[in-house]
């Protein structure tokens, strides 16, 4: 299958794979932890009463969200670099990485 073949899904699933996918599983994990908490921020920041927390929420609902926006561009840049390398491997004329040779 060809580099421009694939789908994001596939492109995904396929960053799973290998040494380094204990890593995007971590990644996720931690991105859905920080978005769990930007949103118990966001929350909170119309419970409560005094100017002080309400600032103090709005940091960490901003912080959280970087948080989130940091680990989705280390994801998307694992599924680029495995792009590249298929790209690479496919001009040479050689099996890509994590593909079956025959």
């Amino acid at each position: 299958m060809a580099a421009t073949d694939r789908t994001l899904f596939q492109d995904l699933a396929r960053s799973f794979k290998g040494p380094q996918g204990w890593v995007m599983i971590l990644v996720w994990l931690f991105g859905l932890v920080f978005f769990v908490l930007a949103v118990l921020c966001a929350c909170r920041f119309f419970d409560v009463e005094t100017t002080k927390h309400q600032i103090m929420y709005a940091a960490l609902f901003l912080f959280c969200m970087q948080a989130v926006a940091l680990l989705k561009m280390a994801a998307y840049n694992r599924m680029d670099r495995n792009a590249i390398l298929d790209a690479i491997a496919e001009a040479h004329g050689t099996p890509a990485v994590g593909q079956e040779v025959g």
